[in-house]
């Protein structure tokens, strides 16, 4: 028996009306932070530190001399609740018991101003070498 000419085509496949299936990424976690890794690598040269220190605030002479004590008052504390410790011992300090913080940031900041102004520039410290 010949087919006749009017037979019908095979139907296509249907193909379900979802969304599209996500391709898998070509590279991997690793070789995507090495990428970015390259990238910091290529910023520019950092400054060189030339400068004088930056004075400190009198919060800062503060947990400088309290730290050790907050420590040994609570061994079994990490480092980031010895500053909120610190913090709110100094937030309760009285103006009077600050005033030995605050003269020795004041001395800081005498200190840092004079370094500032004797300060030799970066450019003209390389051409007198």
């Amino acid at each position: 028996m010949a087919r006749s000419s009017t037979a019908k085509p095979a139907k296509a496949a249907a193909i379900p009306a979802t969304k599209p299936t996500k391709v898998a990424k070509t590279t991997s976690s690793r070789a995507a932070k090495a990428a970015t890794v390259e990238s910091k690598v290529k910023r520019g040269k950092k400054k060189p530190k030339t400068g004088p220190k930056r004075a400190l605030s009198a919060y800062m002479f503060f947990s400088k001399a309290m730290r050790k004590t907050v420590q040994e008052e609570n061994p079994d504390v990490s480092f980031g609740q010895i500053g909120k410790i610190l913090g709110d011992k100094w937030k309760n300090l009285t103006d009077a018991a600050k005033a030995p913080y605050n003269a020795e940031a004041e001395k800081d900041k005498v200190r840092y101003a004079d370094e500032k102004a004797n300060q030799v520039p970066a450019a003209a410290s390389d051409e007198s070498e």
